[in-house]
């Protein structure tokens, strides 16, 4: 069915008296009946209904730069706005700043109007949480946005950020995938970094709770005992590790790192590039959703695109990297790996 927005008075109305009454979001909002004639002030949407019910309405939580503009990809929030018409459902974005008691004042996207319009929200039924920051977690608003959503049982995806030790150490206990994770250590004093560079002698430094690749270091223990590190700005050379030390003493002092032993990456055009696998749990099994290539910017630590590097077409390395996999029975390590994290799931809710 049908639902309108009057970009004149920016709410949201039905016309189909046999449908009333209509509610919609976590909190069942009547949306209101109007007899209004449709005209070009009136936006058509299309909504699912079941029973008195419309939607689901998804916000999408992001955040804000300091000149108020919205952080994210708006190519994103359109995807998923698509995706979510077509079974008819309706997503709107959303800052902390835009939450009220009673409503949230969003942006939804229409795209017959290939446009944004604002306008005002009921709580929706899920938020997927696109803040960019890790410090917007640890804000009061958030906090007290957060334990809201709880007391009201309103899903809460993507929930926080993901710390890459406690990550390694999952991965760990599972046998399979153990012998595929580089060695890794936390890093707490200086005698933690020496005994890792004495064991390998080209790794990586990286903070387990920050993302985007700030905040990495690539150290290179060379004969002569030198080093040389790499951020993702400036390439130093130390002649002993205590000044290495010195130098990275109050990076680690401030956050929480690991040391990861360097993996020789594969490249394009001389550029180191890797690819990730997304996978979503769909029907209480996890399902592959995608693949991503991207690629280093020439001599940068990392593939970051906020470092430099780009997106590459799968398909361009696909055969590549079919043709040097390691000879392993994926389909039993991804089984193993999938149980592991459903009795994680069971133990966590």
């Amino acid at each position: 069915m049908n639902i309108y927005f009057d970009k004149k008075r920016g709410v949201f109305f039905h016309n189909k008296k046999a449908n009333s009454p209509l509610f919609w979001g976590m909190f069942d909002e009547l949306l209101p009946l109007s007899a209004e004639k449709t005209d070009s002030s009136l936006v058509k949407i299309n909504v699912k209904k079941n029973g008195c019910r419309i939607g689901p309405l998804v916000g999408i939580l992001t955040s804000k730069t300091k000149d108020g503009d919205v952080i994210g990809s708006k190519d994103v929030f359109i995807s998923i706005q698509k995706q979510l018409q077509l079974c008819g459902g309706l997503s709107f974005i959303y800052t902390m700043e835009d939450c009220n008691e009673q409503f949230i004042d969003g942006t939804f996207f229409v795209e017959e109007e290939n446009s944004w319009f604002k306008a005002s929200f009921p709580y929706p039924n899920i938020i997927y949480n696109r803040l960019s920051a890790r410090s917007d977690e640890k804000s009061e608003q958030f906090i007290n946005h957060t334990n809201k959503l709880n007391h009201h049982q309103i899903f809460f995806f993507n929930p926080s950020f993901i710390d890459k030790y406690s990550m390694y150490q999952l991965f760990s206990k599972n046998p399979l995938l153990h012998p595929l994770l580089p060695s890794t250590r936390l890093i707490k004093e200086k005698e933690d970094l020496l005994e890792f560079l004495e064991a390998y002698s080209i790794i990586y430094l990286k903070p387990t709770i920050r993302s985007q690749g700030k905040g990495i270091f690539h150290i290179k223990r060379e004969e002569d005992a030198t080093f040389i590190c790499k951020n993702a700005k400036k390439t130093y050379t130390f002649s002993s590790f205590i000044e290495l030390w010195s130098f990275i003493e109050k990076a680690i002092q401030k956050n929480s790192y690991i040391a990861q032993v360097d993996i020789e990456s594969a490249k394009i055009s001389e550029n180191k590039y890797d690819y990730r696998i997304l996978s979503h749990y769909v029907n209480d099994e996890y399902q592959l959703t995608g693949v991503g290539i991207r690629v280093a910017e020439a001599g940068k630590i990392t593939t970051h695109l906020s470092k430099g590097g780009s997106i590459f077409p799968y398909e361009k390395v696909k055969k590549k990297i079919i043709r040097k996999s390691v000879p392993l029975d994926y389909s039993r390590m991804w089984k193993n790996f999938i149980e592991r994290i459903r009795k994680l799931r069971r133990v966590h809710n």
